[in-house]
């Protein structure tokens, strides 16, 4: 049997532990990791929503912008901060989101580190906008230990895309995890004190996913304005923030519609799964996603689900058995299988009681975190 030394010593980098897949992936992560290594966290930005719930053992440390204004004064003083911090360090570093993996990654690289590793989340398709990102990450990518996937279409992706060679590449599954602990029958007392009494007479339809344009919000709207045609008896509820810019968007679209009234932004959730437990579909129209953590916390929530055919959604939903495959913009296709859903209540059931015995073959929490505790433990 496999141990792990309690001195053996991990620094995770990444923006901040504000709420998001990543965020909340790194962060169930470390808590568990901290029992057997010595962890510390590195947020590039603000410490992150987040940063309050890790346990006392975890070290934090938050590099914030230093008080300048301006974009040139920020990045000197993160990278001069960030090069005295790490310098003295011959420890495991581990990077998450491009943004840490760029700046960090680089200088480790130039302080000649070696136990470094990096996990792609998200698909690389931030690549094309940024030419000059791709080609300073491909030659990243040559100088860590290994670099971590959490489904086979990323791993393929970087073999084929950006010429990882395979034996780097290590994919682990998300693992799911409560982020508050709860007991059944304690949940019908704490839902009254999340979701509106009135919600839970209403059909409520959810979409998990912080405010970003390839999040696929607007294709939502269009197919609930669709839907709203012939069907009244539905609310949803968006959970997640983001782009100011792209949220006026999405609320001129939904008062364009006069659907105020049906279309609530939640904000962000550190315990979404109450509000997701209030629901009778999650749906998710994304242009392009990994492996999303909103599905599988849909699936965590015995919920049907409604996706578009991006990332591994193929992989873990199974066309009219747990939920529905979409084309992104077939708004009429889309409300058609809402209204479906909704009422035919008993095989939406069926479906949601599929995906939970699903997630948990599938997304086991203590098999994640055993995986990363064997690769620590090579490094």
């Amino acid at each position: 049997m496999m141990t792990f030394s309690k001195n053996k010593s991990i620094v995770y980098i990444i923006p901040s532990l504000d709420i998001g897949g990543t965020e909340k992936h790194l962060f169930n992560l470390a808590t568990s990791i901290s029992n057997n290594y010595k962890v510390e966290i590195i947020c590039l930005g603000n410490k992150g929503l987040l940063s309050p719930h890790l346990p006392t053992r975890i070290k934090l440390i938050n590099l914030g912008d230093g008080g300048f204004k301006f974009g040139f004064l920020k990045y000197f003083f993160l990278i001069n901060q960030l090069w005295k911090i790490l310098k003295p360090k011959k420890c495991i570093i581990h990077f998450f989101l491009p943004k840490s993996y760029l700046i960090a990654g680089t200088i480790c690289i130039l302080q000649r580190k070696t136990r470094l590793i990096m996990s792609r989340r998200s698909t690389n398709y931030y690549q094309k906008k940024y030419p000059f990102i791709k080609f300073w990450e491909n030659r990243l990518h040559k100088k860590m230990r290994y670099i971590l996937v959490n489904s086979n279409n990323l791993k393929n992706q970087l073999i084929s895309d950006e010429g990882v060679d395979i034996k780097k590449i290590i994919e682990i599954k998300n693992g799911i995890k409560k982020f508050i602990s709860e007991k059944k029958n304690d949940y019908k007392k704490k839902q009254k004190n999340t979701v509106n009494e009135d919600l839970t007479k209403i059909n409520i339809i959810v979409c998990l996913a912080n405010l970003i344009p390839y999040k696929g919000h607007i294709h939502l709207i269009e197919s609930l304005n669709v839907l709203n045609r012939s069907f009244k008896k539905w609310k949803l509820l968006i959970i997640g923030d983001g782009n100011n810019k792209y949220k006026l968007k999405l609320q001129d679209l939904i008062k364009k519609y006069d659907l105020q009234e049906k279309i609530i932004f939640k904000g962000i959730q550190i315990a979404p799964e109450k509000i997701l437990k209030s629901a009778k579909i999650g749906i998710l129209l994304s242009d392009h996603e990994g492996s999303s953590n909103a599905i599988v916390e849909y699936m965590n929530c015995s919920l049907p689900i409604i996706s578009t055919d991006s990332g591994n959604i193929t992989e873990i939903l199974d066309n009219q058995i747990n939920g529905y495959i979409v084309k992104q913009r077939d708004y009429q296709g889309i409300a058609n299988l809402i209204q479906k859903m909704l009422l035919e209540k008993e095989k939406s059931k069926m479906m949601g009681k599929n995906n939970k015995k699903k997630v948990n073959q599938l997304f086991n929490y203590k098999e994640m975190i055993n995986r990363y505790k064997e690769i620590y433990d090579k490094i």
